[in-house]
């Protein structure tokens, strides 16, 4: 399927979005409205900005530190 410019950009902050909020990109990615492994990563190389890769690792920043927030929860 091709998306466009703007799909691609509400797609690519849904996913980091949830990401953040603790969901795995894999299970993100097995649904039918969104793109496969294969697009979604592209997207993130194809990007000459590199915008695409500094939000995926900032949402995966994100999503470590509230694991270890919960964790820390947990624990005490």
């Amino acid at each position: 399927m091709a998306y466009s410019k703007k799909e691609i950009e509400t797609i690519f902050k849904t996913i980091c979005n949830r990401v953040i909020e603790g969901e795995a990109v894999r299970n993100i990615l097995k649904e039918k409205t969104m793109p496969d492994v294969t697009t979604f990563y592209r997207w993130i190389d194809q990007d000459e900005t590199g915008e695409k890769s500094k939000q995926y690792a900032r949402a995966k920043e994100l999503m470590a530190e509230n694991m270890f927030n919960d964790i820390l929860t947990i624990a005490d």
